[in-house]
């Protein structure tokens, strides 16, 4: 399990070299320790998934329900998103409740305690995820790489870098094998 310091340029300067180049190498999950991390955290019976709205990896929810029955904890299947007023007319895409609502009902049947949540931030994800696990600092936070190739200057998204530097519980990355 690497620590994060987060100390020199591009993507480093919110994960530590080291760290990014565990995760950049690993083809498995790895726990990473952020610089947030809180001293009254406590691994609880809780995982706390992230997702952003694009299609889930299958990889991803097969390493949460998996993580979900060995830790036997609840499964929180978190979103954040902007506060932005609703169209005049809707459109194709889905309402954040409607994508969470499925993500829960696809891991219901293999998991026993699951619950969805969409959180409101206007700044970003790290922030939103930060305050909102600020309430309940038990569990472990589970985030997905992006797909593409990874390198360790740059070993997650930009919006996993952010999760994992404000996050006060440890970070389970799941590599996602790169498409194509």
């Amino acid at each position: 399990m690497p620590a994060s310091h987060g100390r020199r340029w591009p993507a480093s300067s919110l994960i530590g070299s080291t760290a990014g180049s565990v995760v950049a190498g690993s083809e498995e999950p790895v726990v990473v320790v952020g610089p947030s991390l809180e001293p009254a955290w406590d691994l609880g019976r809780r995982l706390v998934v992230c997702v952003d709205g694009g299609a889930p990896s299958p990889d991803m929810l097969d390493v949460a329900v998996r993580w979900a029955g060995l830790l036997d904890a609840r499964l929180d299947v978190v979103m954040v998103v902007e506060p932005v007023p609703d169209p005049p007319v809707a459109g194709p895409s889905e309402r954040p409740e409607a994508y969470v609502a499925g993500i829960v009902r696809s891991v219901q049947a293999n998991v026993a305690d699951v619950a969805g949540h969409v959180i409101c931030d206007p700044i970003g994800p790290g922030p939103g995820i930060r305050c909102w696990l600020d309430a309940d600092l038990a569990g472990l936070l589970l985030v997905a790489n992006h797909s593409r190739p990874r390198r360790a200057e740059v070993p997650l998204g930009h919006r996993g870098l952010q999760i994992l530097h404000a996050s006060p519980l440890p970070v389970l990355v799941v590599p996602i094998p790169p498409v194509g």
